[in-house]
């Protein structure tokens, strides 16, 4: 596998690894020539790498794409980048905290608020519990169920 490299996908859009696509490895295009999945990852051969050792010094590197190019998300549906950082504030006005994390569970995401003071809260990232997400404006507005303190 002469110049092959592991991808760890960290998107729902896999035709980003399709060959001809171009991504961005430290701001610098490369393009997909070949591409498989493998157990959960991608082998991909760029043609920044033509030989193991090139392949190799790839190793711990993003592979990107510029914000302008994201796919279009349904609605209701959020880029976690997107969420991050962002006030959190239950319908009653009170502040929570900040979103420091998502964790993806498989089922729904859960949003990690970091608090001053308190230990973080997981608030799940469900309908009954987020009520609104505003991007613009960095705000979500949920309603804590029995149990989620």
């Amino acid at each position: 596998m002469s110049g092959h490299v592991k991808v760890q996908p960290d998107t729902d859009f896999p035709d980003r690894f399709a060959p001809g696509s171009t991504l961005y490895l430290d701001s610098r295009p490369v393009k997909v020539k070949l591409s498989r999945a493998n157990k959960g990852a991608y082998v991909v051969k760029l043609d920044a790498a033509s030989n193991r050792s090139q392949a190799e010094s790839l190793r711990g590197q993003f592979l990107t794409i510029p914000q302008a190019e994201l796919s279009a998300l349904p609605e209701g549906t959020y880029y976690h980048f997107d969420l991050l950082d962002m006030a959190v504030h239950t319908d009653e006005g009170e502040h929570l905290g900040h979103i420091r994390d998502v964790i993806s569970t498989g089922g729904n995401d859960v949003y990690v608020v970091g608090r001053e003071g308190a230990a973080d809260l997981l608030i799940p990232a469900i309908a009954q519990v987020v009520t609104e997400v505003d991007v613009d404006a960095q705000h979500m507005t949920v309603h804590l169920l029995e149990g989620l303190r």
